[in-house]
């Protein structure tokens, strides 16, 4: 906004009063997504995966699609939509360019965040035989993995990793290789000041 840039952004929970700042859904219906996202959770504790570290099935859509479609942006510029933030079904819905920050894995896993196993699914696939060890109950990973393949197949997404590593993970995952050929992954660095931040 201070360069004239005619920005906004969208939030699940706002806790800033900036300008050009909205809250997704209000009212009664923030209260009904906030239900659904309560439910979403409970459905993800049936899942007992030791390497999962918190998992965003993102099943419930919200008023997402409807609000970008009456802000008309030129570009969306998506960063971590877990917790039904954004549906997984929603983004074939948006007709804008989507240009997606990889804060952590889940775009390209199933529904945990980070995948920390040897079985490295996000890339072989999530199959039974290839379920980490000690893991019990529903695979919900696996069922959003495959939400996330049939919903997205096709779509054109351009990635930016913040670092090299998980740029690279991004694509060699089967998901990445689902989406159109004009998708792409570049890597921007998080920004930080090396006077502060330095190894020591």
């Amino acid at each position: 906004l201070e360069k004239g840039v005619d920005s906004h952004l969208l939030c699940a929970r706002r806790q800033s009063s900036l300008p050009n700042t909205h809250l997704i859904s209000e009212g009664l219906t923030f209260q009904k997504d906030r239900c659904f996202q309560a439910l979403t959770q409970r459905m993800c504790s049936r899942q007992k995966d030791p390497t999962s570290f918190g998992c965003s099935a993102n099943y419930f859509g919200n008023a997402l699609v409807q609000r970008l479609h009456d802000l008309q942006p030129d570009i969306v510029h998506l960063h971590w939509v877990g917790a039904s933030t954004a549906a997984t079904c929603a983004l074939k819905h948006i007709t804008y360019p989507i240009v997606w920050t990889l804060h952590d894995m889940w775009p390209f896993c199933g529904a945990e965040h980070y995948d920390v196993t040897d079985e490295r699914r996000y890339i072989h696939g999530y199959t039974p035989e290839n379920r980490p060890e000690g893991a019990a109950g529903l695979d919900i990973n696996r069922w959003v993995w495959g939400r996330k393949m049939h919903h997205w197949q096709g779509l054109c997404l351009h990635f930016v990793g913040v670092s090299n590593w998980i740029s690279q993970c991004c694509r060699e995952s089967a998901i990445y290789k689902n989406l159109s050929r004009e998708s792409s992954v570049t890597t921007i660095h998080n920004g930080l000041d090396r006077s502060i931040f330095r190894p020591c």
